[in-house]
């Protein structure tokens, strides 16, 4: 019984990341359609971004974009799976429901919007960082958390 309770709080966790991210999008798509500066680092800018993370293997070809949209479809299939057997057997998956909520949230972009919703800039000291949203940081983070205990539990 105690499994599955941490099964329902790994899950309530990944849906509320995930509708914190349709909710941030929403927003960004009525408001921020012109720039909002809200300091001088941080600002949010609307971009639909037909490629991953920070803009890599952005294409305007719809068969580009197709075949990539269905590999993150697939990998997302292949992480749930890998996630189950790893909280399965035990093992903590904070960063594996983290990954998960993110790349699940910005799957429907793609279909719905032709590409996923960025809006979050920072830019500093003239460098401007790639526009992201909240589904980014859960990536991000996520498959940082999965390293580091992949790397405890190597130690």
């Amino acid at each position: 019984m105690k499994k599955y309770i941490s099964l329902f709080l790994y899950a309530v966790a990944a849906c509320a990341l995930f509708y914190l991210d349709r909710i941030t999008k929403a927003w960004a798509l009525i408001y921020a359609v012109d720039r909002i500066e809200l300091t001088p680092f941080l600002s949010f800018d609307l971009v639909i971004n037909r490629g991953v993370t920070a803009g890599m293997f952005q294409s305007d070809s719809p068969g580009w974009f197709m075949l990539l949209s269905v590999i993150i479809g697939a990998i997302i299939v292949a992480l749930a799976f890998y996630t189950y057997y790893r909280w399965y057997n035990g093992t903590w998956v904070i960063g594996e429901m983290s990954t998960l909520a993110g790349a699940t949230s910005n799957l429907p972009d793609r279909y719905l919007f032709d590409g996923v919703i960025d809006f979050i800039h920072i830019s500093f000291f003239g460098y401007s960082f790639p526009v992201f949203n909240i589904a980014d940081i859960c990536i991000v983070l996520g498959v940082a958390i999965m390293f580091v205990l992949h790397m405890k539990e190597d130690a």
